[in-house]
């Protein structure tokens, strides 16, 4: 007896170890025997007892002892989650007969023999107990899990998505829920089909995706999993004297179970780049084919939209645009002054290039009379009145026009006096005597000219 006790004392401690760790919601602290059947054990007329309570049915464990009387309150001694006595009893039927060989199998699982039995029954009963061995880390607590703890979330078209992950559940008997905690706006989770789904079952594949417009900066959120299941267990029951046989039960609770794993996007940011079929623009903001070649070309004197580029490529308003862009020849727009060969100039410049001046000076520059600007020696001979003037090596004459050199001289120059020759004393009084007689017929030659008029 004393050999018994020890061996169920090990027994105990051994049951103790396997308990997993975790909290219950609800553990029945007593249980009232309610019903004693008894069950032949063979052909002879040795029977077991058929203890019914107000938790279900439930076996002898210490058969050296008193059996309870119905009626009798048996208290909670110790709770056994998991092992080879919680599988021995999950799988027990609900007939006599199961029951019976259930019970020889408590018996020899606990090392208490009982003389009840016979050996066909025994045989049995030993071959339960060998499995329930095989066994001993049986325990139906529900759970669930994802294949990863954390994972990060790449781009992949329009959307950043996760690496395939796994649906992993124990012991659930309904299908899993799947949903995203503090996920940017439009995540979704979906299956391996791509098809959007919340509901999966143990192995399945899920991925998560979010719009790559949902997301601008850095973000966390989490993906939870949770399903319900049964979690079934042994109690250990004693009575209040140490002489009753103290019994165990199979007992059942409902446990919903979670599991969250860490989700994490850092954006792609993409300035001044076209990225699958997209623009983005200097700030990483998607905008139109435009706007992208507004902030983000080169522009040297071109417009673009609505927007000018000036020579340097800066943004400027119509008219820089029109200064720095535009061939202006002796224009004058804004107060701004463009020369004859589109420089930008001073006024004075401008008027000097720009503006027709015949014969003038205008600030140290001389023009001619063709307007175009000369030096001052070429506008002095062009411009200024010279009668019988020498300018540089030009020579002009008594009426101002420019002549050669001998015609100056003979223009401008004193001549000597002509000599008056004398002629000899004879020929110059016949020569007298002629301009008389010329005079004379001369003369008579109107006087009778006049007459022939009158007549």
């Amino acid at each position: 007896m004393k050999k018994q006790i020890k061996s169920l004392l090990i027994l105990f401690i051994c049951l103790s170890l396997l308990l997993p760790v975790g909290v219950f919601a609800k553990t029945t602290t007593k249980i009232t025997l309610t019903k004693k059947t008894h069950v032949k054990t063979g052909s002879g007329s040795t029977t077991v007892t058929k203890f019914k309570t107000n938790k279900g049915y439930a076996y002898c464990i210490t058969p050296g002892k008193n059996g309870p009387t119905v009626g009798t309150k048996l208290y909670l001694k110790n709770t056994i989650k998991s092992g080879s006595l919680v599988y021995l009893l999950d799988k027990a039927g609900t007939s006599d007969s199961s029951f019976m060989i259930t019970q020889l199998a408590v018996w020899k699982y606990a090392n208490n023999f009982h003389k009840a039995g016979s050996s066909s029954n025994w045989a049995k009963a030993n071959k339960l107990v060998s499995k329930a061995k095989k066994n001993s880390d049986y325990n139906t607590k529900p759970s669930v899990s994802l294949a990863t703890s954390s994972t990060s979330l790449s781009e992949s078209g329009n959307y950043y998505k996760s690496g395939k992950i796994t649906v992993k559940a124990k012991n659930v008997k309904k299908n899993l829920k799947v949903k995203l905690v503090d996920a940017p706006k439009n995540a979704k989770i979906v299956d391996s089909k791509g098809k959007t789904k919340t509901s999966f079952k143990n192995g399945d594949i899920i991925y998560v995706m979010v719009p790559t417009s949902s997301v601008s900066s850095k973000v966390s959120f989490k993906i939870k999993i949770s399903g319900t299941g049964v979690l079934t267990y042994v109690n250990r029951y004693k009575a209040k004297s140490s002489k009753t046989q103290e019994l165990v039960l199979i007992e059942t609770e409902s446990i919903t179970c979670n599991y969250s794993a860490n989700l994490t996007i850092v954006p792609v940011v993409r300035k001044c780049a076209y990225y699958n079929g997209k623009y983005y623009g200097k700030d990483g903001r998607i905008v139109d084919k435009t706007t992208y070649s507004i902030e983000c070309e080169k522009h040297s004197c071109e417009k673009v939209g609505d927007k000018y580029f000036g020579k340097d490529g800066r943004v400027v308003d119509k008219i820089t645009f029109t200064k720095e862009c535009e061939k202006h020849v002796c224009e004058i727009i804004d107060n701004t002054y463009f020369g004859k060969d589109g420089v930008v100039v001073d006024k004075v410049t401008y008027d000097k290039q720009c503006n027709k001046h015949v014969c003038q000076i205008i600030d140290d520059t001389y023009f001619g009379k063709d307007g175009v600007e000369v030096d001052e020696v070429t506008y002095d001979k062009q411009c200024n009145k010279h009668s019988c003037d020498i300018v540089g090596d030009t020579y002009f004459g008594k009426d101002g026009s420019v002549v050669d050199v001998e015609t100056y001289k003979k223009q401008c120059e004193e001549q000597p006096p002509t000599p008056v020759v004398v002629p000899d004393t004879a020929d110059f009084n016949g020569l007298i005597m002629m301009l008389i007689g010329a005079i004379i017929i001369g003369s008579t030659f109107i006087a009778i000219d006049t007459i022939a008029n009158k007549s």
